[in-house]
Parts: structure tokens; sequence; C-alpha cells
């Protein structure tokens, strides 16, 4: 009998009896995440995906933002400063989506990393950028259990031997969160530049990642990824699910696996039709 007054957080892992083959099974709650039929991850087989001459570029305004690198025990958040504001909008969508997150995805070896598959290979890890409508919502809560809530800026993350400049002001500082709970700030960290400098993308209609699945997402895969060092991937292998005194296991591998597509659309902006001979 779970303690009252415990979160359901502690609950689920990656792995295990715990792990995301039972996230529907855990709590009535995530059901979702057990029985929906718009999951997220998803492999990106470029042979299915759409030329859309209608989707527009997607549109991130320009603030320096600063806000707080939390260890979850699930993984790697950057809760961002609600002010100044950074929306996305535009794209596929027809709001604006104040960025709330940053969330951070990656493998104990290269061999895995990424949620999202780009026709069946994994990369070394996925950057996740999240907003809500405030247009129409108040939060990013109330906006995730609701139609057109929420969208998420998926970059993949490359072995390289010069890395992001954005993404080193996070791997810098991430042996301040070596164990769950433990946070600390970034400031002067610019958005705009931790996005590759491409306006093609790729976009469906999806889910939430963890529980409780909600299928309330607009995702956009960015058609580039960004590099980072081995040393950089090192320090992010060294993160731990568990506290100072009961570590627990490592925080990588905070990956679900890909989900059934299910008939979904998956559009592009980007011109893949064969040129006529």
């Amino acid at each position: 009998v779970h303690s009252v007054g415990v979160s359901w957080e502690q609950w689920w892992t990656y792995e295990g009896i715990s792990g995301a083959s039972f996230w529907g099974l855990i709590n009535p709650d995530w059901s979702l995440c057990h029985q929906g039929k718009m999951q997220s991850p998803i492999n990106i087989d470029t042979q299915k995906i759409i030329y859309d001459p209608y989707l527009r570029d997607v549109s991130i305004n320009e603030e320096k933002i600063e806000g707080e690198l939390v260890n979850t025990g699930h993984g790697v958040n950057f809760k961002l400063d609600q002010k100044p504001m950074v929306n996305i909008s535009e794209g596929p969508v027809f709001y604006n989506y104040p960025i709330y997150s940053i969330s951070l995805h990656f493998g104990n070896n290269d061999e895995s990393g990424s949620e999202h598959l780009l026709n069946g290979e994994t990369y070394v890890g996925e950057i996740q950028i999240h907003g809500y409508n405030a247009d129409l919502y108040d939060n990013y809560t109330r906006a995730s259990y609701q139609s057109n809530g929420l969208v998420s800026l998926a970059i993949f993350l490359q072995i390289g031997e010069v890395s992001n400049p954005e993404l080193r002001k996070i791997t810098s500082n991430i042996h301040k969160v070596k164990y769950a709970g433990q946070y600390t700030g970034i400031f002067n960290f610019s958005l705009s530049k931790l996005i590759p400098d491409t306006k093609t993308y790729i976009t469906y209609q999806g889910s939430i990642t963890q529980p409780g699945c909600m299928e309330t997402v607009t995702w956009m895969l960015i058609n580039k990824p960004i590099y980072i060092t081995p040393s950089q991937l090192q320090s992010l292998r060294k993160l731990m699910q568990g506290e100072v005194s009961d570590p627990r296991a490592p925080l990588g591998g905070n990956v679900r696996p890909t989900q059934p597509l299910n008939g979904r659309l998956m559009r592009t902006n980007l011109n893949i039709a064969p040129e006529e001979v």
C-alpha cells in the first residue's frame, strides 16, 4: 500500500516493473500510456513523410533567458523563468506557446539516447523544448490536458569535436545536479542559438513521453542535429537517479521506447520530392 501523501512521481522509472511498459498500469490516471493511439516518441520513417508546402517557418523570439537546472530523478530539466517570456509560434501551430522547460534525454552508452528515431537509427541524445498554449490556458499543467495544449521541439544530439555553445552552458553546470533534487541556476541563455541553423522540420501529433502520456502535443523535429563532445556526454552519464544518501542507478537511459504510428501524418516543409529528369 502506498503511503498517503506520497507523490506518484517516485513510482515510475524507465526500466523493470515500473518501466515504460507498465506506466499505464501503475496509476489509472496514466491509462493513455497503455491505451493511447497517438503516443510519442515515434520512429521517423522518411519514406512516409509528406511534403506540405503550406507549413510555415517556426518562430522563436530572441530573448536572453535564465532558469533552474534540476535533476528530477527521471532526467535533467531546465525550467525557465517566465520573464522574459520566449514563445514558439507559427510553424504548424496557430497560437503562442511560451517555453516552460527544456529536457535532456541520453543513454548510458553511444548505442542509445534519443527518444525519437530516424529511419530506425538512434542518436546519442535528444533535447526537447516544451511550451504551452498561453492563448487558451493559464499554465502548463492545465494545457497538458487540453486540445492544442502543448508543443515540443526536438533536437537530436550528435557526437562532435566542438559542441553547441548554449549546450555547454548546461553541461558545464551538470556536476552541480549529480543527485536527484539538486538544482542550480543558469543565466544569459540564448534559446535561438541552441537550435540548429535550419528552417526545416518534421511535425506530427503526439503525446508527452512521460506519465501520464497526454495526447496534446504538436511535435516539431528539427531537421539537423547539434553537437555534443564525448566529455560532455560523460558528464551527463555521471548523473544519478537517487539522492546523495541513496544514489541508486545512473540517470542515463531516460528514454521511452518508440510507439506505433497508427496512421498519423508526418509532414515536413522540406521539399524532398525527387527532381524530374
